[in-house]
């Protein structure tokens, strides 16, 4: 039968903890981090930090959704496109309180 080691005992003295990473591995200290969000305005409630590609995702799948509803007759993707937008913040924003 073959016993594990014991395990090494951290000392008192722990490492400095280490910077985040984003997913590409850059240290999200480093220049080019996305800057951070805006303070919200007075009166309108702070949206999820969402990255803006997905959000755009998100969007243009909307906007599909919307346009396959009418039969992708009338309307144009400019007008899909405003009201997915609208669609998306307002299921971001959360219930109405």
């Amino acid at each position: 039968m073959t016993s594990t080691p014991p395990r090494a005992s951290r000392s008192s003295k722990s490492a400095p903890a280490a910077a985040p990473r984003t997913r590409a591995g850059a240290l999200a200290t480093d220049v080019g981090a996305a800057p951070p969000s805006p303070a919200p305005e007075p009166g309108h409630p702070a949206l999820p930090a969402l990255s803006d590609p997905v959000r755009q995702q998100w969007v243009a799948e909307a906007a599909y959704f919307i346009a396959e509803r009418r039969g992708f007759l009338g309307g144009s993707p400019e007008d899909d496109w405003s009201q997915a937008e609208v669609q998306i913040d307002r299921m971001l924003a959360g219930p109405p309180h």
